[in-house]
């Protein structure tokens, strides 16, 4: 079953979250571990994406990830306008 570790902001900003130690692997579809901005969701209450802002992944390993999809390793994506994504830090992997 595709999927890895997600970070996205549909509902709120995230921030200063810590990915740390983890064994991220073979998910072949997808990231291992991705950190995306997208629009709010129809609940939310802002009209501007919230944010993916100052995380940290540090000290994982990630591993065949992506191979037959449109993943990678780790991903920060701000695909769209007024999507954001910065300050986040990959560390180590």
């Amino acid at each position: 079953m595709p999927g890895g570790i997600l970070l996205s902001d549909e509902t709120g900003i995230t921030y200063v979250n810590q990915i740390t130690g983890n064994s991220v692997h073979d998910n072949a579809l997808d990231c291992g571990i991705t950190l995306a901005s997208h629009p709010p969701s129809p609940q939310a209450t802002s009209l501007l994406p919230y944010g993916v802002i100052n995380n940290n992944v540090i000290g994982n390993s990630i591993i065949g990830n992506g191979l037959i999809g449109q993943g990678a390793g780790v991903g920060i994506y701000a695909p769209g306008p007024g999507n954001q994504a910065w300050g986040n830090q990959v560390i180590g992997m």
